[in-house]
């Protein structure tokens, strides 16, 4: 929907859209459904090339008199998105074949989740304000979980324009950077025991037995309390053939607590051609400014805003109907030029456009996201 349209498309609803949105919540914001463009990822800050247009949605009421009741500031969603990477669509023969270790469930009630300020701040897609204290502590923490030598950390060399750290020994090379990932790449690939099977075809049962592994073999790296093996994805390429990624989170604490750890806090394995460890990668965003506990909508609510058009996706196609949602679940968004960290509800849709595509019976599932803030704490900024 262009922005100069989405005044008057308000207005044009049809009335059980309407009436089925005022009984959810009084003060609930229109969001206006962007065209699609492709989804950014978490990416290498220098590979960030992405074009931001912010359009704000009137609102029937004032939020920020909501916000003052409450000390929650109002929140503008971004949505930020990378143009070279196609749409965020995963094929599969049924949705069950899609799977991750999210700890939360469709039947768990939740009345607040945690919102966080992205302490990165870019210029031109270049972070500024390059935290180099917060990036060489995460460098030496994975240091000291490898057992590297206070000897070799004097090896340690910045790249200013990168915004990254690197440490290079004989068997690693360690690489922090501004984003707060940390990865460890070995020399020579790490040589697995015959009876672990890992490389990019590995089956669900050969990951759980890789898994095993990595979780005795580098309970150092992965310092986690009750590290949950989170074997996810196991969608197909264009050929029919599957694959899965292997990373772990904490599972200890209570759900939110969990939610965070399954979010941002993740240690994922990445095998080579050889079935060899290739790179362990290490997620730790800076969430030490949290901008508050905010009440969320339930993941009906959120499906009634789908099924208005109230959503974001990079998906080329218009939402095809509540009937071809396949499956939801509660994520954070984490990409780098996310103004805040907040809760979204992730709908999984068949695309019915893509079948004709697909000469192996495959059915192409897409992401549309819902916020899962109350949109009286919601400020509408849409990228396109």
């Amino acid at each position: 929907m262009k922005s100069e349209q989405i005044s008057d498309a308000m207005g044009m609803l049809p009335d059980e859209v309407i009436e089925e949105t005022d009984e959810i919540r009084d003060g609930r914001r229109k969001l206006g459904k962007k065209y699609p463009m492709p989804l950014l990822r978490l990416l290498p800050v220098a590979a960030c090339f992405v074009l931001f247009v912010g359009v704000v949605i009137k609102l029937n009421h004032n939020p920020a008199d909501d916000a003052a009741a409450t000390d929650l500031p109002i929140l503008s969603v971004t949505f930020a998105e990378e143009s070279s990477y196609g749409f965020e669509g995963l094929m599969a023969y049924d949705i069950s074949e899609l799977v991750n270790a999210n700890p939360w469930s469709e039947d768990l009630k939740l009345d607040t989740l945690p919102v966080y300020k992205n302490k990165l701040e870019l210029e031109d897609f270049v972070p500024v304000g390059f935290d180099k204290e917060y990036v060489r502590n995460l460098l030496l923490d994975v240091a000291a979980r490898l057992g590297i030598d206070e000897s070799e950390l004097g090896n340690i060399e910045e790249e200013a324009e990168m915004c990254t750290m690197t440490l290079e020994t004989d068997k690693y090379s360690i690489r922090a950077d501004a984003s707060g990932d940390v990865r460890i790449t070995f020399a020579d690939p790490e040589t697995l025991p015959e009876s672990v099977v890992f490389n990019f075809e590995s089956s669900y049962e050969d990951c759980e037995k890789a898994a095993d592994y990595f979780k005795k073999q580098y309970k150092d790296v992965l310092k986690m309390d009750l590290p949950v093996a989170n074997i996810h994805d196991g969608d197909y390429d264009i050929y029919g053939d599957r694959s899965y990624d292997l990373s772990f989170y904490d599972g200890k604490g209570d759900i939110v607590e969990q939610l965070i750890n399954y979010n941002f806090r993740q240690v994922k394995f990445v095998p080579d051609s050889e079935s060899g460890l290739s790179f362990i990668d290490i997620y730790c965003p800076d969430l030490s400014e949290k901008v508050g506990d905010y009440p969320i909508i339930s993941a009906d609510e959120a499906k009634v805003l789908l099924k208005s058009g109230e959503y974001y996706t990079s998906v080329p196609y218009d939402m095809p109907g509540v009937e071809y949602v396949a499956k939801v679940e509660p994520v954070y968004r984490t990409g780098i030029l996310e103004t805040y960290f907040m809760p979204f509800y992730k709908f999984y849709v068949e695309l019915p456009e893509e079948a004709e595509h697909n000469d192996l019976g495959l059915k192409t599932y897409g992401a549309y996201y819902v916020p899962a803030v109350e949109g009286r704490y919601l400020k509408q900024n849409v990228s396109k």
